[in-house]
């Protein structure tokens, strides 16, 4: 629902140049300067709601939630004592040592 509110096309814009190449394997990357123009079709969405929901949605954006996991500093490693924090990037359950220095030691468990 979310990607509906905030897509300018169902308020009835048209957005071109969106994406622009900048190498030569054709690759391509965001372009902030994008033009945004009034489309031909109906939109699906009131122009208002759609300018409320972009507002909302940056102020949400600036503010992301914290990670509310039960395990993040329960686990502690068995060498120095650290807390432990959970992480699940790739489908699979890591559990990384917080340090304060740069480097960070992470345990894969095999869990999916």
């Amino acid at each position: 629902m979310k990607d509906i509110l905030y897509n300018p096309t169902y308020a009835g814009f048209l957005r071109y140049n969106r994406y622009e190449e900048w190498d030569t394997k054709r690759r391509k990357r965001y372009n902030p300067k994008y033009i945004m123009v009034e489309g031909s079709h109906d939109s699906i969405i009131d122009e208002e709601l759609y300018e409320k929901v972009r507002d909302r949605l940056k102020v949400e954006s600036k503010y992301p939630k914290r990670n509310n996991r039960g395990e993040t500093g329960l686990l502690r490693c068995p060498e120095c004592g650290g807390s432990m924090a959970a992480s699940n990037t790739t489908n699979v359950l890591k559990m990384a040592l917080r340090r304060r220095s740069a480097t960070t030691v992470v345990l894969t468990f095999g869990i999916k």
